[in-house]
């Protein structure tokens, strides 16, 4: 390996066998150039980086799958496989890989997150990040704050169970009357619970009414048998902060069509992995993490991933996203904190075929160059002088139109404050390599038992006042808007 003159950045020979290349653990392979693999050190691969292009740009075969192989020996990995791809080429190149597939219970690790909700922190932690997964700013803060509150002391109670499982959490929450899961709040051995079962039974009822239903809808994908099966066929906890102590590999797969359904879990599992990370590394010294987020757009919104990115560096985890387009990530961060996200990834590439707003983006980021114009002036007509000039004006490297319109076999590379490359991308080729997997039990679940009237009641719960309240109040014609209803822009 060199360093090159061009951008400054380590190359290494193009492997002529199809195997792992020879190059530094935690380095990030970015594409070819004149015949060489151009890859990026550690330090600079440590920055975080974006990776911007269209479907079927090849951001999965030309970045993240080469470099789910490479990221091997002495450091981790974590991806996001929406097709199960990287686990079918990728797996069996590491040592103890983990596959997560919440549609696959036959052939998944189980993801319980309820035992760590022993913690108020991470009982919080989960609840806003189910809370707040599709959010897109039309939500007032303070509904997101109660619901996330609510949400929270049901975990806590749910991990003082015999079986705590979300499962257990789920039919707590919706096979009793709201007045009863507010008894059992009360009462419940952790003291988390108790305090957030006050604070809700002050609540006005109508503020309850509106609550209750958005909250039960978002956890709507734990009626799914599979992803029951997911969540709650085992009483332990995923084991996160090993992954800080000894090299392995996580796979987060999930299909396609489920990706909007399940968003909220997706947001809740990489909240509660980034977290336990943190929580790994708090001596220091602990082994890199290399995170390969494709589709990132659509895990759903993880909360304060703003603040997480700059901090994650200094942890030892580096995160490289794959997104469409960057209104994509401004649609589900906002303006502002998609702006912090990016300013936060010193590496940025794209693809061919982008859109408006984005090419505009790539094409300001590269910066102008001077031209040179030539410039004859002839004077006179019988003893003429001629003049010669040279005529300097700026212009942008490569205009919106010409970063949209690059080949397809090319990609443009922003490192840091090197200059901009336009690379050769390269796929990956090679076979399947595929770790065995296993299946998971049945989900588990505490039985729900509750009084009413003083006596047992299995019917499902009536409709909350307030909800009732609301729906027989839409024909009338001239009703005052209640203090206490969800504004109209909000979104379940």
């Amino acid at each position: 390996a060199e360093l090159t003159g061009r951008g400054g950045v380590l190359t290494s020979e193009h492997p002529t066998d199809g195997g792992t290349p020879g190059i530094p653990p935690g380095a990030f392979f970015i594409g070819g150039w004149r015949g060489r693999r151009v890859v990026l050190p550690p330090m600079d691969a440590a920055r975080h980086g974006v990776i911007v292009g269209g479907s079927g740009t090849g951001k999965s075969r030309g970045y993240f799958l080469p470099n789910a192989i490479y990221c091997r020996g002495s450091s981790s990995l974590v991806c996001t496989d929406p097709k199960s791809e990287l686990w079918r080429f990728t797996s069996g190149f590491h040592r103890n890989p983990v596959r997560f597939a919440p549609g696959e219970p036959q052939a998944s690790a189980a993801f319980n997150w309820i035992p760590l909700c022993r913690e108020p922190r991470v009982s919080e932690l989960c609840a806003r990040a189910i809370v707040e997964s599709g959010n897109t700013g039309s939500t007032e803060q303070a509904w997101l704050d109660v619901e996330a509150a609510f949400l929270a002391g049901l975990f806590s109670h749910a991990s003082t169970l015999r079986e705590p499982t979300p499962l257990s959490a789920y039919r707590l929450f919706t096979r009793q009357p709201i007045e009863s899961l507010i008894d059992t709040l009360l009462d419940s051995p952790s003291e988390a619970a108790r305090e957030q079962g006050l604070v809700f039974s002050q609540t006005q009822e109508r503020m309850r009414g509106s609550i209750v239903p958005v909250v039960a809808a978002k956890l709507q994908f734990l009626r799914d048998p599979a992803v029951a099966r997911f969540t709650s066929a085992s009483l332990e906890a995923p084991r996160f902060e090993d992954l800080r102590r000894s090299p392995g590999a996580l796979y987060w797969c999930l299909k396609e069509q489920d990706i909007s359904r399940l968003r909220p879990l997706t947001s809740l599992f990489f909240s509660l992995l980034l977290e336990r990370l943190a929580q790994g590394d708090e001596d220091g010294g602990g082994i890199p993490v290399m995170m390969l987020l494709d589709e990132f757009a659509n895990i759903g919104t993880i909360p304060s991933f703003e603040t997480t990115i700059s901090l994650a560096r200094g942890r030892g985890v580096s995160l490289w996203l794959g997104i469409q387009s960057l209104s994509q990530l401004e649609s589900r961060y906002g303006k502002a904190n998609a702006q912090t996200i990016l300013a936060n990834c010193a590496t940025k590439i794209a693809l061919s075929g982008l859109d408006v707003e984005s090419a505009d983006y790539f094409s300001r980021s590269l910066g102008e160059a001077t031209t040179k114009t030539g410039k004859t002036s002839r004077h006179g007509l019988i003893n003429s002088t001629v003049t010669l000039s040279t005529d300097e004006h700026s212009r942008r490297l490569l205009t919106s139109d010409e970063v949209r319109r690059i080949d397809s076999d090319k990609a443009v590379a922003i490192v840091g404050n090197r200059r901009p490359m336009l690379l050769d991308k390269h796929f990956y080729s090679g076979e399947p390599r595929t770790a065995k997997t296993s299946t998971l039990g049945r989900a588990m679940a505490s039985h729900v038992e509750y009084r009413h009237e003083g006596k047992e009641r299995q019917s499902p719960p009536p409709m909350p006042d307030g909800l009732r309240e609301r729906e027989t109040s839409r024909g009338r014609k001239g009703c005052k808007k209640d203090a206490f209803s969800r504004p109209k822009t909000a979104r379940v």
